[in-house]
């Protein structure tokens, strides 16, 4: 008997690379996740929550910066009123009865 040589079988070595190929599958497929609906709606309630809170801070520091600058307003202009003329005296338009007192 003989030496057998080591010889690539041609035949088989084919039929491998025509049936074990990497195929890519043209449309993959994504994981379906169950919907969540009562979590989410509890967090959109407190989102809803926290940005009324928000809002009605917000209101009530207009309002009170409001009343404030009418607070403001009312007294400069009772204090304008008390302390400036809008229309001079006679006395002053004329010039007669500067001098005179009141008591006379």
């Amino acid at each position: 008997m003989g030496y057998i040589a080591p010889v690539n079988m041609e035949q088989t070595a084919q039929y491998q690379l025509r049936t074990i190929q990497n195929v890519v599958q043209p449309i993959t497929w994504e994981r379906i996740y169950r919907v969540k609906l009562h979590e989410q709606l509890a967090k959109h309630q407190e989102l809803d929550e926290v940005y009324r809170r928000k809002e009605q801070l917000k209101r009530q520091a207009a309002q009170d910066q409001e009343n404030r600058a009418k607070h403001q307003a009312v007294v400069v202009s009772e204090q304008a009123k008390v302390g400036k003329r809008e229309t001079p005296l006679l006395s002053e338009i004329t010039g007669k009865g500067k001098f005179i007192s009141d008591s006379v």
